[in-house]
């Protein structure tokens, strides 16, 4: 076989995620890669203060992406299996003909058996159990797409918030270990103060990813930057903003609720999926709290978020519907949302001399 030959910053990415398998070397994934830099092209044009960034393809066939800094270059590796398992998930649920049946001729669809369980984070897991769904309707497969997309879009954005916000620099200087993880990871060894503070870092990347992935959304919408297949479906804002609510919720509900002591929340690196998205859905309220389009946009997300709970149950036997909602009714999850939001004061202060972009302020 051929050795693949790298580019200078292919090297660079490949060296700064070596711990992880470096770079994706056999991966043709020019579009995706294009799609992704794009996002982030925008954002910098929209505030040109905002720092280049080298993003590649990580070598790993699970669920994952990281944000680090090295020899005084930021990089976001996006694991191999990331963008495969969106596609895959999408694609299986838009093969689905009781997924998304206002979509597209649904009634082409072939008829699928559930899987056991679809929280499967591991591409080569899901290779060896099922073959791969494709849908046949172009609609839909367009669809199928650009969720997959939106998704990954997501994802980048909140890795690039680790940067910006100072989030990279601060955990060099802390432990000389610039790398944001984001994977769900508990550790009991670690005391529950450092645990708060890099859930923390995750509740701001999720706010800034929500809050730029709605700017981006609104670009998109405004100047109908959307394959044709995808005109019936998008025939107003509400429509897109309906699609990329069910592609954010599911990015959660792939990992599933979890096996999480409730008790011990504070304990865990990362606010567990149900959470996130609860805060997220807060934010978007919040940004559209004085606006005439407030009952419309906060019905387009919730109405996405249920209807994407209801998709994983007809693709899954071992899927409850609403299990994340129930999970976040429980007191303790409540005061755990409160006590995050609080903590951005306590760290707030510590990304100060870090931030490129400028910091949330502090909410009395």
């Amino acid at each position: 076989m051929e050795e693949v030959s790298l580019t200078s910053d292919e090297k660079e990415f490949d060296y700064a995620f070596k711990f992880k398998g470096g770079i994706r070397k056999d991966f043709e994934a020019p579009m995706v890669l294009k799609g992704v830099q794009n996002v982030i092209d925008v954002l910098r044009k929209l505030k040109p203060v905002l720092p280049e960034v080298n993003i590649n393809i990580v070598n790993d066939t699970t669920f994952g992406a990281y944000a680090t800094k090295v020899d005084m270059k930021y990089f976001i590796g996006i694991n191999y299996g990331t963008y495969m398992l969106l596609f895959a998930l999408f694609c299986r649920m838009l093969g689905n003909k009781a997924i998304l049946s206002n979509v597209g001729n649904f009634i082409n669809e072939v008829d699928q058996e559930k899987l056991f369980n679809i929280h499967i984070l591991d591409i080569n897991l899901l290779a060896a159990i099922s073959e791969p769904v494709i849908p046949v309707d172009s609609t839909r497969k367009a669809l199928a797409s650009w969720l997959a997309n939106k998704a990954l879009h997501t994802i980048t954005i909140h890795e690039y918030a680790h940067i910006i916000n100072g989030h990279c620099d601060l955990m060099l200087n802390i432990n000389s270990n610039g790398i944001i993880t984001e994977n769900l990871r508990h550790n009991s060894i670690v005391s529950s103060e450092d645990m708060m503070l890099s859930q923390t870092l995750e509740f701001d990347a999720d706010a800034y990813s929500t809050l730029k992935g709605l700017t981006l959304l609104n670009i998109e919408w405004n100047q109908k930057a959307f394959v044709d297949e995808l005109n019936s479906v998008f025939k107003s804002f509400y429509d897109m903003l309906y699609m990329w609510s069910f592609a954010n919720y599911s990015i959660w509900k792939l990992f599933g609720v979890g096996n999480y002591d409730l008790d011990r929340l504070s304990t865990y690196s990362h606010p567990p999926p149900s959470i996130r998205q609860r805060l997220a859905l807060d934010l978007i309220s919040t940004i559209y709290l004085d606006s005439n389009k407030c009952d419309e946009v906060v019905g387009a997300c919730l109405n996405a978020a249920f209807e994407a709970d209801r998709s994983f149950e007809k693709l899954s036997q071992t899927v409850e519907t609403l299990e994340g909602w129930k999970m976040n009714q429980d007191p303790r999850c409540e005061e755990h949302m409160k006590s995050l939001r609080e903590n951005w004061k306590n760290v707030r202060p510590l990304l100060v001399t870090y931030s490129i972009n400028g910091l949330a302020p502090i909410q009395e």
